[in-house]
């Protein structure tokens, strides 16, 4: 029987910061005063044996006080497929702006490939990855490998 599942999702958040540290996305902005409003979608589909998901933020803060306005951006797109019970080949795409007023090396795009091993009847998952990340200027030399530990607290779903 092929199942076919699909759910979108979205949010919205504004806020007014006072004081608000945001010097690890913008170096320099560690006093942030203004309105912070965020908006976002996401989307997550199950069909047989592959599954995906994706999800898109956009970030606007605009300053009062002296502080400059920023505006942010990034998501992601990842496929899953199962290979065999407890055992997943995953493809992730990745994209970050933080400040989509400049090109800079803060700027980045990320593939990553890699497999997830749950074993059964456990509520632990191994996930390694590679991540190939390239920035929009001045790029370094920060691929990864990784390899991560998850343990659910509740069961996982049937």
């Amino acid at each position: 029987e092929l199942r076919r599942v699909a759910r979108p999702g979205g949010t919205v958040a504004v806020r007014d910061s006072d004081r608000r540290d945001f010097s690890r996305v913008y170096p320099g902005l560690t006093a942030f005063h203004g309105r912070d409003t965020r908006i976002g979608w996401e989307v997550s589909a199950r069909s047989g044996p592959w599954r995906g998901a994706a999800e898109w933020l956009d970030a606007r803060f605009d300053g009062s006080g002296g502080s400059p306005d920023r505006h942010a951006r990034g998501g992601y797109v990842e496929a899953v497929r199962l290979l065999s019970p407890g055992l997943e080949a995953v493809a992730q795409l990745q994209t970050f702006d933080p400040d989509t007023s400049r090109v800079d090396r803060s700027d980045l795009n990320a593939l990553t490939l890699g497999a997830n091993w749950t074993p059964r009847g456990t509520r632990n998952r191994w996930q390694f990855d590679v991540v190939f990340r390239r920035e929009r200027r001045g790029e370094r030399p920060n691929d990864a490998v990784q390899l991560q530990y998850q343990h659910f607290l509740t069961p996982a779903p049937r």
